[in-house]
């Protein structure tokens, strides 16, 4: 999802405003569903090696949110 697109998606259920509570807990779950496709990329990995570009891929996206987290939120 882009992040105009993300934008729009995300600022509807709260009519036009996110709380900032609610930006740190999604930037969690960005994290956590990344970490998560980089496990089952690596399992399924063992069995098929057309994994292992999107392995590499989960994992900068998970590091990325990870640094974006600890940037925000963790001053």
């Amino acid at each position: 999802m882009h992040s105009e697109e993300e934008q729009i998606f995300l600022t509807y259920p709260f009519e036009g405003y996110i709380p900032e509570e609610s930006k740190q807990k999604i930037l969690l779950f960005k994290f956590m569903q990344y970490g998560l496709w980089l496990l089952l990329a690596k399992v399924k990995e063992q069995y098929d090696n057309n994994f292992e570009k999107y392995d590499i891929h989960r994992f900068k996206n998970a590091y990325q949110f990870m640094h974006q987290y600890q940037e925000q939120y963790e001053k």
